[in-house]
């Protein structure tokens, strides 16, 4: 799946790059124990600076080879991993993206204008997808695990997250991600779809503008 940076935000485009991580020759937990041990306070960093301290550790383990944009790209997995929610980054960063559905490792579905899509998207196993859950959920005094193998939590940015582990979700965790809509729909869009008639919107409009309506009923 490939990334693109479009109006400030990555995007990402379906049936490209698998969003997985390249684990370099030292692997991936040789290399967060490094990072560990160079930054300390890694946590109380803020995010950007979190991700750029890890991007100079990364950058450096990495070494030379694979071509530079695929070592860009195994440098962006990486960060995503140690620092953020690693294969769902570049989805969260889409806006079009309106729901995440993760139902296994390999098996990740997104919602864009009300049609569910298949993507490349990629988690190791199992227990990737559950760590990437647990990060979800850091901040938000919900919690998961094996005594409550069930969670419904709000984010900051007022997304639902629904996640579910076994022997309760059949096979692997699954993970679902709402997203609330970027703009709110006005009265004629409101219309068109159904969701309210002309006689109703009128009705609302004058009295949310401080107008009253008064009726005659029969003797």
């Amino acid at each position: 799946m490939d990334t693109q940076v479009c109006g400030g935000s990555r995007r990402f485009r379906l049936g490209r790059r698998a969003a997985h991580v390249e684990t370099p020759a030292i692997g991936l937990e040789g290399l967060r124990r490094r990072v560990l041990e160079e930054v300390p306070e890694l946590a109380t960093l803020p995010p950007l600076e979190r991700r750029l301290r890890v991007a100079a550790i990364a950058d450096r383990a990495l070494g030379a080879g694979g071509g530079e944009a695929g070592r860009a790209a195994r440098l962006v997995d990486l960060v995503d991993d140690l620092t953020g929610l690693g294969p769902l980054e570049a989805l969260l960063a889409d806006t079009s993206v309106t729901e995440i559905m993760v139902n296994g490792p390999d098996q990740v579905h997104v919602e864009v204008d009300g049609e569910l899509r298949p993507t490349s998207v990629r988690f190791r196993d199992a227990d990737h997808v559950v760590a990437v859950v647990h990060r979800l959920l850091s901040g938000t005094g919900r919690r998961i695990d094996e005594g409550a193998p069930l969670v419904d939590a709000r984010l900051e940015d007022g997304s639902r997250v629904n996640a579910v582990l076994p022997p309760v979700a059949c096979g692997s965790p699954l993970l679902t991600i709402r997203r609330p809509p970027r703009r709110r729909l006005g009265v004629e869009e409101l219309i068109q779809l159904g969701a309210v008639d002309a006689t109703s919107a009128a009705f609302l409009h004058a009295r949310t503008s401080g107008c009253s309506f008064s009726r005659t009923w029969p003797r």
